[in-house]
């Protein structure tokens, strides 16, 4: 997969998810609006989020701009003691 990541503040970013093999085209195409598999969602853009700051934690996928692949997320990032 490929990942677009652009930070809108400092706790919300656009992320969209780039399949690039018919595999990954195919993972996300089974997905279902309705019930969406969190744990594969959450993987994929949080990686994307942790490419642009590896700081930076996946919070929630907040809304979906074209579900599976674009969506807008909260985020943190973690600070040192």
């Amino acid at each position: 997969m490929k990942y677009n990541c652009q930070i809108l503040n400092v706790t919300k970013a656009v992320v969209q998810i780039v399949p690039e093999t018919d595999i990954e085209k195919s993972l996300l195409n089974q997905m279902d609006k309705d019930n969406p598999d969190q744990h594969t969602l959450g993987y994929h853009y949080g990686k994307a989020l942790e490419l642009k700051n590896r700081y930076a934690v996946l919070l929630a996928i907040d809304s979906f701009e074209t579900f599976p692949t674009k969506a807008i997320i909260s985020y943190d990032v973690a600070k040192g003691i």
